[in-house]
C-alpha cells in the first residue's frame, strides 16, 4: 500500500534545508535522504518566508533542464506542494529551482 510522506522546507543560516518528516531511530543512517517506496507520495511543506519549488537534480545536484522536471508547482510561503509528487521506481535528487545550493534525494527502497 502506498503511504504518503512530508518533507519539510525549513530556514537555515544562510540556506532553507530540506528535512524529511520522519523519525530516524539513533545509530542508523541519518543522511537526510528520504526513503520512500516508488509509488508513495511525497509534498514539500514550506516552512520559510520564501518561495521554493523542488526540481529534478542530476548527481551533483544541478537542476535538469526541460519542461517536464518541476516536480511540484511554486511553494508560497507557509504553504505546502499540492498535488504530492509519485516518487518513481528510482532514487532521484532534486533542488530548489529559485535557490539550486538547497537539494536532497528520495531514496527508493523495497
Amino acid at each position: 500500500m502506498a503511504q504518503a510522506w512530508s518533507i519539510k522546507i525549513v530556514p537555515g543560516i544562510e540556506l532553507a534545508s530540506f528535512v524529511p518528516d520522519v523519525y530516524i531511530p539513533p545509530g542508523t543512517d541519518s543522511s537526510g535522504a528520504l526513503r520512500a517506496q516508488a509509488g508513495d507520495e511525497v509534498s514539500w511543506n514550506n516552512q520559510t518566508s520564501e518561495e521554493h519549488q523542488p526540481w529534478l537534480a542530476d548527481a551533483e545536484f544541478k537542476p535538469v533542464k526541460g519542461d517536464t522536471n518541476a516536480l511540484t508547482g511554486l511553494i508560497t510561503p507557509w504553504d505546502s506542494s499540492t498535488p504530492g509528487y509519485l516518487v518513481p521506481a528510482a532514487t532521484i535528487n532534486y533542488c530548489c529551482a529559485l535557490h539550486p545550493d538547497e537539494h536532497g534525494t528520495i531514496e527508493v527502497v523495497a
